[in-house]
């Protein structure tokens, strides 16, 4: 009998399910966090709220009248405007952030060398801390379409998305090697 039990994939380590909990706490956290612009005129105001990363899914919209002398003190108006297709990416990317945090915190425990790196992941973790770097660096609002990506990690409340964007490059890069591994390797036997 073997005497190293393996874990079901199902039960998770408690390292991951800490980390999974505190990308996904950093998640909702960012959802919340408002960024607004507004302008002031002589009779009147707008403030514009926009919610949501890395997209904006909810734009809140206060604007009024100052008062006037016969008119009295107006109340401020409200507008909510939702965009559907931002909060499918939204969903779709925090989805991706979690999963590639769990599986690759999950793989690193289940390896039988947890100390020992190969070439090619080291190769992928430079790769993944490289493009991180340079993205930083060059990244922090942009129009895709119709969405406004703002990928902000400026604020230290938002580096544990920082992490799990580093996983999810680096489970698409790991899964990118593999297939080509296996197609090198389908061809040199063909």
């Amino acid at each position: 009998m073997n005497s190293q039990r393996t874990r079901p994939w199902y039960r998770l380590h408690w390292v991951t399910w800490l980390m999974v909990g505190i990308v996904g706490s950093t998640l909702i956290y960012s959802q919340f966090q408002g960024q607004t612009d507004g302008f002031e005129s002589s009779f009147g105001w707008e403030l514009s709220t926009g919610y949501g990363w890395p997209v904006k899914q909810l734009t809140v919209t206060e604007f009024g009248s100052y008062e006037l002398p016969l008119l009295g003190h107006p109340n401020p108006s409200f507008t909510y405007q939702w965009n559907w297709f931002a909060i499918v990416v939204a969903a779709a990317v925090s989805l991706v952030l979690l999963c590639s945090t769990a599986w690759v915190l999950e793989c690193w425990p289940r390896s039988p060398n947890r100390l020992q790196f190969s070439l090619r992941s080291l190769l992928i973790v430079s790769t993944v801390i490289g493009i991180l770097l340079a993205a930083l660096s060059q990244l922090e609002a942009f129009q895709v379409g119709s969405l406004l990506l703002n990928l902000d990690f400026a604020p230290p409340i938002r580096w544990p998305l920082l992490f799990g964007l580093a996983c999810a490059m680096y489970a698409s890069a790991w899964l990118a090697s593999e297939v080509l591994l296996r197609w090198f390797t389908s061809r040199s036997h063909a």
